[in-house]
């Protein structure tokens, strides 16, 4: 219990800035309906486009991999790289073709646009490592949009939302990014021709392992502080997308991948596979935590709509 409390009061702290006193009845004023309809269209926004975000941060991650591979001379992913590219393409089609009110008007999607066309025409010129930072860094930009449309006050500052919001940003999403790193990364390492290889991608394998190990316990530990409504939606998400079976399964690939060093001969092959299933389970659970926001905000724009009654 007192757990729960800890990770409610640090979810509070997240966006403190954002939370509004409530209004007593005195303070109520007559409703501007063509206002209260555009705000919920704004916060509708800014879900649907975080959530269509997710894809696209899929084949991003994917493109890294997949490319580290190619460099290496792999010609399984020799073949498949240009139809990850065509679905990169296609994804961002589609976060444009859903954007509102200036939404992507931000730094971070300009970013994302004019990196991603830089490491799309450049990624073959570049060294295993430079390709995987150009990569890495893109992929940051891309998470730090998500986070703006997500961390605003217009998707709601109540207790529940902010533990959802938090679970997100602060665990979900960097969990899913580090598990993507160390896939991408051991597929270099597993084929460098090297046998001694370079001891700082071992280095930052085990560091990223090391910061994995760290980050996933929360991902089922923060549930536990959500709602009940909440914790057993999140909940069975977990289990629907088979999460702890593919977290066992990376965590054997990964402990035989370090016992060899990260050198496997084939790229990692199986490891990459481990992986990638974990990271489609972790981005059906943020799928899910953000249609919970959603419900919160439906369930917000009706105590709005008839407060005058409670």
């Amino acid at each position: 219990m007192a757990q729960n409390s800890a990770l409610r009061q640090e979810s509070f702290q997240l966006s403190a800035h954002a939370l509004s006193p409530a209004n007593d009845a005195s303070d109520i004023q007559p409703l501007d309906y063509k206002a209260l309809h555009e705000g919920n269209q704004r916060r509708l926004g800014r879900i649907a486009l975080a959530q269509r975000c997710l894809p696209l941060l899929r084949y991003l991650q994917h493109h890294r991999g997949a490319s580290l591979a190619v460099l290496n001379g792999d010609l399984f992913f020799e073949s498949r790289i240009l139809g990850i590219q065509h679905k990169i393409e296609f994804h961002l089609e589609q976060v444009k073709q859903l954007s509102q009110a200036g939404l992507l008007l931000t730094p971070e999607w300009r970013n994302v646009e004019r990196e991603w066309l830089f490491v799309k025409g450049q990624w073959r010129m570049d060294s295993p490592i430079a390709n995987f930072n150009l990569h890495s860094h893109l992929i940051n930009e891309l998470l730090s949009f998500i986070k703006s449309l997500m961390f605003h006050k217009e998707l709601g500052t109540d207790s529940d939302s902010l533990l959802l919001l938090g679970y997100l940003a602060e665990t979900l999403l960097p969990t899913l990014e580090g598990i993507a790193q160390i896939r991408g990364l051991s597929t270099h390492r597993g084929l460098d021709a090297n046998e001694d290889g370079d001891q700082e991608v071992v280095f930052k394998l085990n560091y990223l392992v090391s910061e994995f190990h760290q980050r996933q316990t929360g991902v089922v530990e923060r549930c536990k502080a959500f709602s009940e409504r909440d914790k057993v939606r999140v909940l069975k998400s977990h289990s629907e997308s088979s999460y702890i079976k593919n977290l066992k399964h990376f965590d054997i690939e990964v402990d035989q991948a370090r016992k060899l060093q990260w050198l496997s001969g084939y790229g990692n092959g199986s490891l990459f596979l481990s992986a990638t299933k974990l990271i489609d389970s972790i981005l059906l659970i943020a799928e899910t935590s953000i249609k919970q926001l959603r419900d919160h905000m439906d369930q917000d724009l009706q105590r709005w709509i008839y407060r005058d009654r409670y």
